[in-house]
């Protein structure tokens, strides 16, 4: 190996970065609730969404939807955008 590209090097140190951070978000999911994991989820595939998005997509009790938001938010996994009704959540840059 001693004759590989330096190319080589820095992917090979990205593709242990990115096994590292993966990791540990699976660690980090693991620990948070169900809904939590599947907002993150939804987060990702639509960018940003709010509270009503989040009910109709998962049916779960819009009371339950604020609890998870607040406790995602307060754990730096996603950033609330807006006040009231107009407020919208997008995921956070960890």
């Amino acid at each position: 190996m001693g004759n590989a590209h330096p190319t080589y090097y820095c992917l090979r140190k990205q593709q242990k970065n990115l096994a590292r951070k993966l990791e540990h978000e699976q660690i980090l999911l693991a620990q948070l609730p169900a809904l939590a994991v599947q907002i993150i989820e939804l987060l990702k595939e639509n960018g940003q969404l709010g509270i009503a998005d989040i009910e109709v997509l998962t049916g779960a009790n819009r009371n339950t939807i604020k609890v998870r938001l607040r406790e995602l938010v307060t754990g730096g996994h996603i950033h609330k955008h807006g006040k009231a009704r107009g407020t919208w959540y997008t995921l956070g840059g960890s």
